[in-house]
């Protein structure tokens, strides 16, 4: 952090039971003060050609310093001359949002990390965050699906950092998990999901490649890591045993439906709360499942967490076939090839959303979709699932191959208590602009869950505020992960836009942008105030010192104008001052100096006053009370005398003169 800034944050903290912070309405995402990321931001990276910076996001509070962090994976970086080994970024937030500095990088040449950079590794293709060890700290799990073990080419591997409070991760507090039983190809860590049952933490790790039963290529598997709760003293992988659309154990039950080649099992996971038992259950896409002769229709499993491990007698098995889901199983949907869990109404058990990406509407194929299923206390049920399409959000709607809902992410980006719905529709094509990609947000409400009122959409070139603009290949919200980077009580919204041209003439570099959650009413990300109402100077001549007080999130760079607007004293005569601007660079909080010029004068008069005011804020900043300042000039000035026949007769009483001596 700069030095700057921590100057600024501990100037305001003294303040901080004086202050008067102009309380949030609604917030939603905005513009607003955005923020982007890329690999040659901070010293930390260099951007270069298909990296693919922004390829998987996921957001934790590593420090646990109550602001979350920014983990953004870089697949395709070049690591000691090994194109595609792959890298993770980690970016800290504070109460200015993310910091901009002291980005860490993490490689397989990373001082303590487990392997060495190898071509095609994909070091950070998948990103997720848990309290694996239990210590109340958020750890990264960091997948690595394309690592050769030996001869076994893209086996795949899962690495830990594990998270202490105060202290930003490190590769000397790390562990990892090579695939325990490696098969060419079975990328293990292609996904990967946190989960906590009432004796276990375990993290769910897809791979989509596995063969299963000598036979089924590509049908997946499902492999966990677990640690015992709470002490977590080792960290148990339980041989090769694996979740398959085939397994059986004879004290678990058996899996519905069957493998078969390419279903990729595996290919999404995601664990939420969905009967409201508090032990997490775990969803499973497979957007490749045939279903009956509907090839790559797409289903998902659901597995009900029970005491160390989950029932297999009880799996949900959804896809659009299932009496009382919206729409039908159609060839290429690939049901389920995203996923994402939240309490969209509110309710104690956590909701499902599931996208289909390839969902073809009847004049666009591939347009996309979203499935929300609802959760209860018997668990996901089909009643009420909602399907939304681009036609259902209005403009913009569904247009071939937009692939609407390919990423989604939660988030409570109002702070209503009810979830929020992120929607990446990466491949939304413009005029001559193809795939530059495209936001979709829906509001949860309670209890009622996700509604098209209010929705939003965000591009890179609308809002107005938005950085950077729409480009050929962008793939805008190809990833998308959600959380409080100011402490302001939003949520907010880091967005992967991995195939970003970068630098003039550089190809997918990669790039990641930041909404941060705002009031619409007013921008109130924060607010501005005169230190006081009142002051009172002297009327000898000199600068007298006067401050503004910035307060809140501090989120935006943020202006105001100071103007003057009345009082008595008259400017030239008896002040000099000219109206201007005060301005905050980004995340600054605390004073803004300004100075008033008092002339004087040799008058005795009444004492004045100059009336100040503080006008057009800029967005993203409030003006709070007090918002205007009098400033009270003291005369200091005795009366003048008063002359009769040239000779002075006094300064104060009544007199009079009789002329001509009578």
């Amino acid at each position: 952090m700069p030095s700057s800034r921590t100057r600024r944050a501990t100037l305001a903290s003294p303040l901080a039971a004086l202050l008067f912070v102009l309380p949030p309405a609604t917030a939603q995402l905005s513009d607003l003060g955005a923020d982007i990321l890329y690999d040659g931001v901070t010293p930390a990276g260099t951007t270069e050609d298909f990296d693919a910076f922004g390829g998987t996001v996921a957001v934790g509070d590593f420090d646990h310093d109550g602001y979350a962090d920014l983990a953004v994976g870089v697949p395709g970086e070049t690591v000691s001359g090994q194109a595609e080994a792959g890298a993770v970024h980690v970016y800290y937030g504070w109460a200015g949002g993310i910091l901009l500095d002291g980005d860490q990088v993490f490689t397989q040449a990373s001082l303590g990390i487990a392997g060495t950079p190898e071509a095609g590794d994909h070091f950070g293709a998948a990103l997720a965050v848990g309290d694996f060890d239990s210590n109340g700290v958020d750890d990264l799990i960091i997948g690595v699906p394309d690592e050769d073990l030996g001869s076994v080419a893209d086996a795949g591997m899962v690495l830990v950092l594990f998270g202490r409070a105060g202290v930003p991760l490190s590769g000397e507090v790390s562990t990892f998990e090579d695939n325990p039983c490696p098969e060419s190809g079975d990328r293990y860590g292609f996904s990967l999901a946190l989960g906590r049952t009432s004796t276990v933490a375990y993290v769910a790790i897809g791979a989509p490649g596995r063969t299963v039963d000598l036979f089924h290529d590509d049908a997946g598997s499902v492999e966990f890591l677990r640690c015992t709760i709470p002490d977590c003293a080792i960290l148990v992988t339980v041989g090769c045993f694996t979740v398959n659309q085939n397994s059986f154990f004879l004290d678990l039950g058996d899996i519905a439906d069957d493998a078969e080649s390419g279903d990729q099992f595996g290919w999404s996971v995601a664990t939420g709360d969905f009967n409201a038992d508090g032990e997490d259950d775990l969803a499973i896409g497979v957007p490749f499942e045939d279903v009956g002769a509907t090839a790559d229709a797409g289903a998902v499993h659901v597995l009900y967490g029970d005491g160390d491990f989950f029932r297999l007698d009880n799996d949900q098995f959804w896809h659009q076939s299932v009496a009382g889901i919206v729409d039908v199983a159609e060839a290429g949907d690939r049901f389920g090839g995203s996923l994402a869990a939240g309490h969209f109404d509110g309710s104690p058990a956590e909701d499902l959303a599931i996208g289909v990406a390839g969902e073809s509407t009847a004049s666009a194929p591939e347009a996309g979709g979203v499935h929300v299923l609802y959760g209860g206390v018997a668990g996901l049920t089909e009643t009420g699932d909602q399907f939304f399409l681009e036609d259902t959000l209005g403009a913009g709607g569904s247009e071939n191959g937009d692939h609407f809902g390919a990423a989604l992410a939660r988030g409570d980006f109002d702070g209503d208590g009810a979830d929020d719905l992120a929607a990446g529709v990466p491949d939304e094509n413009y005029t001559g602009i193809p795939n530059g990609g495209r936001l979709k947000v829906l509001y949860g409400t309670s209890p009622t869950g996700l509604t098209v009122t209010g929705h939003q959409s965000f591009d890179q070139d609308l809002p107005s505020g938005m950085p950077d603009f729409r480009e050929s290949n962008d793939f805008f919200a190809a990833a998308l992960a959600s959380g409080d980077f100011d402490g302001n009580g939003f949520d907010d919204l880091a967005i992967g836009i991995p195939g970003e041209d970068v630098d003039t003439g550089g190809i997918d570099e990669g790039m990641a942008t930041i909404l941060y959650a705002v009031d619409p009413a007013t921008g109130a990300l924060s607010t501005v105030r005169f230190a006081g109402a009142t002051a009172s100077f002297s009327e000898e001549p000199g600068n007298r010192i006067l401050f503004l007080v910035r307060e809140g999130s501090g989120v935006l760079s943020a202006t105001v104008d100071r103007v003057l607007v009345g009082g008595t004293a008259t400017a030239g005569v008896d002040f000099a001052y000219t109206p201007s601007t005060e301005s905050w660079s980004i995340g600054e909080l605390g004073l803004e100096l300004f100075s008033v010029s008092i002339l004087g004068d040799t008058l005795d008069e009444p004492d004045e006053t100059i009336v100040l005011a503080l006008v057009d804020p800029s967005a993203g900043l409030a003006i709070a009370s007090p918002a205007t300042l009098t400033i009270t000039i003291v005369d200091d000035d005795l009366p003048a005398p008063i002359f009769e026949d040239g000779f002075e007769s006094g300064t104060t009483g009544n007199w009079s003169a009789t002329i001509g001596g009578v």
